[in-house]
């Protein structure tokens, strides 16, 4: 892994990809384009955010180098209102602020309600009284799960990392994982990542529900870039569920892990060419329904979709097949 003078593993934005892209020129492409347009966020941002807010990251495709001239950008900005009180007022005139500036990129906001359609404060997302509801703001709970599958910061790199370590800790639980031999720490936050699949994959049967060619498109990310991301965190997991290691270790590796796309981790090695090629013709797909959707679906996005889900289903040989592997989220 590509690391700083200091040893820090080097974010996606300040890289090229891991894996050999001389098969997949529109993937390589795809992550040139993406550092750019994180470099043009950055700029934008750092030129107007208060005290009061931690960070500021990226979500979705951006976050993952995958984005095209028709990608949203997935803008998390939390608020830090540990030490001093931040009204809602102020909170929303710091993110119409910061969308202000964004405006000037051509960028489209997000839809009100959405997880990404608001800021996240940071005692929301570590509150402990939160712990195992069902029922908090979806946009906290997404912001949380967001913050650990895919995002990367944007700006106080420092402060994510914080705040991240700080949700991996919140999700931590050695008491009942102890009595009943969970095999580590993190047995609650698997279950609460499928949580967030499964209501995913509930949402995107009905989104767009009265254009066929939109939820076409939706359910083909559904079935790529989203299943990729949810099945690279959860064998990142897999790999740190060790009771015997000290959680904060465990953490540490996880964050490190945490600086990969989920490509990287699931189809970085010389065996996943057939993964990347497929991964590679879908995503080609999806950025031409982005201009031009389609009611049909091609056999051969059906074809690729089956070889993608095989080689993620291979990679589980990295870590040794268990129960908990690609069928727990099919």
């Amino acid at each position: 892994m590509e690391t700083n003078r200091r040893g820090i593993p080097l974010r996606p934005s300040e890289r090229a990809p891991t894996f050999d892209t001389s098969h997949v020129p529109l993937l390589n492409a795809a992550w040139d384009y993406s550092r750019n347009r994180y470099q043009q966020i950055a700029a934008a941002l750092s030129q107007s955010m208060p005290e009061y807010v931690a960070c500021t990251a990226v979500s979705g495709s951006l976050a993952r180098m995958e984005a095209h001239q028709h990608s949203d950008i997935d803008l998390m900005l939390v608020i830090d209102d540990r030490a001093s009180k931040v009204t809602d007022s102020e909170a929303n005139h710091t993110f119409d602020q910061a969308w202000d500036q964004l405006d000037g990129l051509g960028a489209v906001r997000p839809k009100p309600g959405g997880i990404f359609s608001q800021c996240v404060r940071w005692n929301d997302l570590t509150d402990p009284s939160a712990k195992g509801r069902v029922d908090e703001s979806i946009v906290t709970f997404g912001h949380r799960i967001q913050l650990l599958i895919d995002a990367q910061p944007v700006t106080s790199a420092g402060q994510f990392c914080e705040l991240q370590r700080e949700i991996l800790n919140w999700y931590s639980e050695t008491r009942l994982a102890s009595i009943f031999d969970e095999p580590g720490p993190f047995h609650w936050l698997w279950q609460d990542v499928q949580r967030y699949w499964r209501s995913l994959r509930s949402r995107t049967c009905w989104l767009n529900a009265n254009d066929t060619a939109q939820s076409v498109a939706l359910n083909v990310k559904l079935r790529s870039s989203r299943f990729m991301l949810i099945f690279a965190f959860l064998s990142t997991l897999h790999q740190q569920q060790n009771p015997h290691q000290p959680t904060a270790t465990l953490i540490t590796e996880i964050q490190r892990a945490l600086t990969l796309t989920p490509a990287e981790r699931l189809l970085g090695t010389a065996e996943s060419v057939l993964g990347l090629t497929s991964w590679e013709e879908i995503w080609a797909y999806l950025q031409q329904s982005a201009n031009r959707p389609t009611e049909h679906l091609p056999a051969s996005i059906k074809e690729a979709l089956a070889q993608l889900a095989q080689s993620i289903d291979e990679s589980i040989g990295t870590y040794g097949r268990t129960s908990q592997n690609r069928h727990w989220l099919v």
